[in-house]
C-alpha cells in the first residue's frame, strides 16, 4: 500500500499527528483526519477537514466538519477518501480507469 508513516497504539492522537507533521512537513492546513471517539476529537478539531463516522461518539459528531453515512468497518473510510478526491476533482478520473 505504500504506507510510509504509521503511528500505532497512541492515545493522544493530536500529539501523534503533530509528530507526523514534523516528520513530513505537512501541517493542519493540508490535513484531513477521521476518527470516531473522544481521543480523536482534538485532532479532528485541529485539521482543515475533520470527520467522523456514522455511529461515532455523539460529542465527536457535534464537533466534526462532516460525518460519513456509513458505519466504521462498512465503507466509511472509502466514503471519506472519495469525498476528498471528489473535492479535488480527481474522483471521476479514477473511476474512468475502470470503464
Amino acid at each position: 500500500m505504500g504506507i510510509a508513516y504509521l503511528y500505532q497504539g497512541r492515545e493522544d492522537k493530536l500529539t501523534a499527528l503533530e509528530e507526523l507533521w514534523a516528520d513530513t512537513g505537512f501541517n493542519a492546513e493540508n490535513t484531513a483526519y477521521i476518527g470516531d471517539d473522544l481521543p480523536d476529537l482534538a485532532a479532528i478539531r485541529a485539521v482543515t477537514f475533520g470527520a467522523t463516522v456514522n455511529g461515532g461518539h455523539q460529542f465527536v459528531r457535534q464537533h466534526a466538519d462532516w460525518c460519513t453515512s456509513r458505519q466504521a468497518g462498512q465503507g466509511a473510510g472509502r466514503e471519506f477518501c472519495e469525498i476528498i478526491l471528489a473535492a479535488q476533482n480527481k474522483l471521476d478520473a479514477i473511476w474512468a480507469e475502470y470503464l
